[in-house]
């Protein structure tokens, strides 16, 4: 959403998230369609960001660094997607006009909810296309410039020349029109877009090409490890492997199974609380149809709290259900198990590089 372009060479997708590094590379096989060139990712400590904040810089720089050369990515041109609650997503109405006086409408109102100093933020808007004469639906992403610097000088220090500055809702949100393209019609009524991460979980109402509810619910999959740390007595590494070794169909012991049901019922009632803030506020509007993502998804308790909580369908978002697989990619069958999960917010982040 803040883009700065220079040239126009590769632009691929850098998702950092707090338990890994990834990076996914497209190409354009036929006009709007889309091949993954290469996707990689390298994990990382859980001090290596710790509350947003990245405390072990020289570890992400190291790992970035190690996931280009893994996945063969030549270009330094990327694109990268912030969280977080020094980002904002709002979708605004505004009185029909100029771009110039929508912009300044929006950034006038924009003052009453950001939820940090105007003065130190940098603000990008996205206008919908026009309906009526009276006003225009206005999608409005906002960052602190803090955030922004701070990334940047991430990536110089990684070799890399960060050239559009995007927001992982908004990459979710483009990867997920550009796969089920077909089907928008039916899934523009209301639909709920859910991103199970280590650090995070975020929740989007999508309706009418919108984002009409952004919310971060700051309970993800590393809450889960340490639960598991706490009542078993293991170190975190060691209760990180064994929730993943429960992921693959391994039987969990009955009081690690405990743990993780405790934090997957725990995150599913916050996520069913904001869907149902969201209802109640707009009475008019209903969700109707459910995709999720990220790697926590595999936790028992979530699927099928979801599926009660909220009286919906819920089906996992296949990030590559309309890309292709390049022959010349890195892509084994595991990588793209894992991609399936975790790797959607990197593709949508790389599908910048053809706007």
């Amino acid at each position: 959403m803040f883009s700065s372009f220079i040239n126009k060479s590769q632009i691929f997708g850098l998702d950092i998230g707090q338990s890994a590094v990834k990076l996914a590379s497209l190409k354009e096989s036929k006009k709007n369609q889309y091949m993954l060139n290469s996707f990689s990712f390298a994990p990382l400590t859980e001090s290596a960001i710790l509350e947003e904040e990245l405390n072990d810089r020289a570890q992400i720089v190291e790992q970035i660094r190690s996931a280009l050369a893994e996945g063969g990515i030549k270009s330094k041109d990327a694109c990268i997607g912030l969280a977080g609650s020094s980002v904002i997503v709002k979708t605004m109405k505004a009185p029909e006009g100029s771009e110039e006086d929508i912009e300044e409408h929006i950034k006038w109102e924009a003052e009453q909810f950001i939820p940090f100093e105007v003065d130190y933020e940098n603000i990008s808007l996205h206008l919908m296309e026009k309906k009526n004469d009276i006003n225009r639906d206005v999608i409005m992403a906002a960052a602190k410039n803090q955030e922004v610097t701070t990334y940047m000088d991430l990536l110089n220090s990684s070799g890399i020349k960060p050239k559009i500055i995007d927001l992982q809702v908004l990459a979710l949100i483009n990867i997920f029109e550009y796969n089920y393209s077909d089907y928008l019609h039916e899934y523009k009524e209301g639909t709920l877009l859910i991103d199970f991460g280590a650090q995070s979980t975020k929740v989007i109402v999508y309706r009418d090409g919108m984002p009409l509810l952004v919310k971060t619910i700051l309970l993800g999959g590393v809450n889960t490890t340490e639960e598991i740390q706490k009542e078993v007595g293991l170190d975190f590494n060691q209760a990180e492997d064994l929730k993943k070794i429960g992921m693959t169909g391994t039987k969990f012991p009955d009081e690690v199974l405990a743990a993780i049901k405790k934090i997957s019922d725990k995150l599913v009632s916050k996520v069913i609380d904001a869907v149902t803030f969201y209802t109640n506020v707009n009475s008019e509007d209903r969700v109707k149809h459910c995709f999720i993502t990220g790697g926590s998804i595999r936790q028992p308790g979530i699927i099928e709290g979801l599926i009660e909580g909220l009286d919906l369908s819920v089906e996992t978002l296949d990030p590559l259900r309309k890309i292709g697989l390049s022959h010349k990619g890195n892509i084994s069958e595991g990588m793209v198990e894992y991609l399936t999960y975790s790797g959607a917010v990197a593709l949508g982040l790389a599908m910048r590089n053809f706007d």
